[in-house]
């Protein structure tokens, strides 16, 4: 978070594992979570993602949102990874070494599911050389 700007932010692993994002209770778990870190807004992959854990994020900070009444900004990463759009040039290596971060999205670190969601060398260059874009 340091590296990406947000150095002060509250912080807060929720320790569940993948394909298990939207078992019941966890909208119950996440508002109760964004009411201890006072959250004010909440950013989310988008519902577009091809990632099903990235549409079940969307959709557990749909619920624990709307209850809160608190805003919420989606962001795409798979949905929009086959697209090439501009990104100022002081932003790319600090977005090129958030995204290689996510070991399990750009290498061998996934071994028994080597067609996985892995971004390609073509979708990582549109991805740092893209624009953000929320809703």
């Amino acid at each position: 978070m340091a590296r990406l700007g947000a150095s002060n932010a509250p912080l807060r692993r929720l320790g569940w594992s993948d394909s298990q994002v939207l078992e019941h209770g966890k909208a119950i778990q996440l508002s109760r979570h964004l009411v201890a870190l006072k959250a004010g807004v909440v950013l989310v992959t988008s519902d577009a993602d091809h990632h099903p854990d990235h549409k079940a994020a969307f959709t557990l900070a749909s619920l624990a949102t709307c209850r809160l009444g608190l805003p919420l900004i989606r962001y795409a990463v798979w949905s929009r990874a086959d697209r090439a759009v501009r990104v100022a040039g002081r932003y790319r290596a600090v977005k090129r070494w958030a995204i290689a971060a996510h070991r399990s999205q750009v290498g061998g670190y996934i071994a028994d599911d080597p067609a996985g969601f892995r971004l390609s060398s073509t979708a990582m260059a549109n991805l740092v050389g893209g624009r953000e874009q929320f809703r």
